[in-house]
């Protein structure tokens, strides 16, 4: 495809075989579906630029074309977004639960077991 696609794919290669890792858990760890990385891998497409960054600061990427070279200092590093408030109240709330708020029944179902709970959560 390009040049940079190429490099990208030996690279990626690369440190999956350093890794000793599966094509799945490459995707896996990367936070990719398995075929966006066999497209990678295959040189047919190359991430765009958020997902690029993303990349290059978590496995800490080196790709050479010709003369130049990019790493993860050539993109800025990807923010990290907070939890909408409504989220972070839930947790507290969960956090919050008491043993006596909490009913678990357990059932036989079948081969196996069928497990049903209840929580109390205050308003």
């Amino acid at each position: 495809m390009s040049a940079f696609s190429d490099s990208f794919a030996a690279e990626i290669k690369r440190l999956i075989k350093e890794r000793g890792i599966t094509i799945t858990a490459a995707a896996s760890e990367l936070g990719i579906t398995r075929q966006a990385l066999y497209n990678y891998l295959n040189a047919k497409s190359t991430p765009r630029d958020k997902k690029l960054a993303s990349l290059m600061h978590l496995w800490k990427l080196r790709i050479t074309v010709g003369s130049v070279t990019i790493d993860e200092t050539s993109f800025p590093k990807p923010q990290i977004q907070s939890a909408p408030a409504k989220q972070l109240d839930m947790w507290d709330k969960l956090n919050s639960i008491k043993q006596e708020d909490l009913r678990i029944d357990v059932k036989r179902s079948g081969e196996g077991f069928k497990l049903s709970f209840e929580i109390d959560i205050p308003a």
